[in-house]
């Protein structure tokens, strides 16, 4: 499970169809749905194209910086959990955490 989906009374505020992805599309039961149906539309959408290997929960990006000298994104991560951080890069960062994060 991707994360849990028991916050009860929960639900988006906005119209359903724009917490999917375009190249995802889902048919929704509610115009506003609650929040365990977002849940499984986002575990089914993980699951079927095998992100979540590749995908680390209860993590905080510190610090990103890009490197010219190799061309990658330096990105400091801090493990919640355990309140260690680690150094990682990659090609591509996007930051999609949000005005409310």
């Amino acid at each position: 499970m991707l994360f849990s989906d028991s916050h009860s009374g929960c639900a988006c505020d906005v119209p359903s169809v724009t917490y999917q992805f375009t190249w995802a599309p889902d048919t929704w039961s509610r115009y506003y749905s609650e929040s365990p149906e977002i849940h499984r539309y986002f575990q089914r959408v993980a699951e079927k194209y095998s992100v979540l290997q590749f995908t680390k929960l209860n993590h905080t990006v510190e610090k990103a910086l890009w490197n010219d000298d190799v061309g990658k994104w330096g990105i400091t991560v801090r493990n919640n959990q355990s309140d260690t951080t680690f150094v990682d890069e990659c090609d591509v960062f996007i930051n999609a955490g949000g005005p409310l994060k």
